[in-house]
């Protein structure tokens, strides 16, 4: 089965030490047909970012906000041609889990709250890597299938 991308960009919001425009980054996010968004089980500022950065997703996609950090999302709102395909991915599952991240309850708040794909997985030991491309292609098929 081949896969065929018309274009394909990555930007990374997190590292980027270039401010990043406003329009620039609407125009970006508007332009995607599908996000992977990272965060480290090791440090729970970086959950809270991912949190935003789907909220900030949601809303250049859909035209509505996405919800407050960390605890939901509201995509009931959005028609359902709006909604794009996103996995939320916890890196470093080999390192010791930072205790404000709440661990036990992200894959429910991510798949059920956010109706999103999620998946832990460690770069450094190559785990789950598959797993994340499998779960966003599942996702946009259902969606542009």
């Amino acid at each position: 089965m081949k896969y065929y991308c018309k274009n394909t960009h990555f930007y990374d919001f997190l590292t980027c030490h270039i401010p990043f425009f406003s329009g620039m980054r609407n125009v970006s996010l508007s332009s995607a047909d599908a996000f992977v968004l990272v965060f480290s089980l090791a440090d729970a500022a970086s959950w809270e970012e991912v949190s935003r950065l789907r909220d900030m997703v949601l809303e250049v996609k859909t035209g509505s906000g996405g919800g407050s950090g960390g605890g939901g999302g509201d995509t009931e709102s959005a028609t359902p041609e709006a909604v794009v395909p996103m996995v939320v991915v916890g890196n470093k599952c080999d390192l010791e889990p930072d205790v404000d991240v709440p661990r036990d309850s992200l894959e429910a708040i991510v798949t059920f709250d956010w109706e999103n794909g999620y998946v832990e997985s460690s770069a450094k030991e190559r785990r789950n890597i598959n797993k994340i491309f499998k779960e966003l292609l599942q996702q946009a098929k259902s969606r542009y299938g």
